[in-house]
């Protein structure tokens, strides 16, 4: 009988180790810092402009969405891990402003506003792959420059008569 104590001591020695193990770990999970803060703005100042304008201008017949995820306007048309790597493309993509029908049910058309950063090279890859596939799904598009919104009257005529299309 007197060799069972070392193993008790050992089993109550892990036991206490690992009911320790466990305190310290939920305490780190009640400490955990999430190192984020809030953007001071949404949207850039050309991009509030812009919303604006065409909020005022069609919000009483559309909604009128801002940055909106692209996988929210875009599914895969393949299955399984094909359609994955599909979905996959789209993930970290957004879409400046998105226009729907008043319930909010179907896309009727995209508004892109291109900035400085768009003339990149990196970036004009990504305007070119969304651009495709926007168009391969039948979804409209139309992009204006940051400077366009001098005469923000052409644009939301631009905008009106694509709606009109629709």
């Amino acid at each position: 009988m007197g060799w069972l104590l070392p193993y008790a001591v050992l089993a109550g020695l892990i036991v206490f180790m690992a009911v320790m193990r466990l305190a310290i770990w939920a305490a780190e999970k009640r400490n955990e810092r999430y190192p984020f803060v809030a953007k001071k703005h949404f949207l850039s100042e050309p991009e509030q402009r812009l919303f604006t304008e065409l909020v005022r201008e069609f919000g009483g017949r559309y909604s009128v969405c801002a940055k909106v995820h692209l996988p929210s306007v875009l599914d895969a048309v393949e299955e399984g891990q094909a359609g994955q790597n599909q979905v996959n493309r789209l993930i970290r993509k957004a879409l400046d402003f998105v226009i729907c029908d008043r319930d909010g049910n179907r896309v009727l058309l995209v508004v892109e506003m291109d900035d400085w950063a768009h003339d990149l090279e990196k970036r004009v890859a990504h305007e070119q792959f969304v651009d495709k596939a926007l168009t391969a799904a039948g979804i409209p598009l139309l992009r204006f420059k940051t400077k366009d919104l001098e005469q923000i009257l052409v644009v939301t005529g631009q905008v009106a008569r694509k709606l009109e299309e629709k």
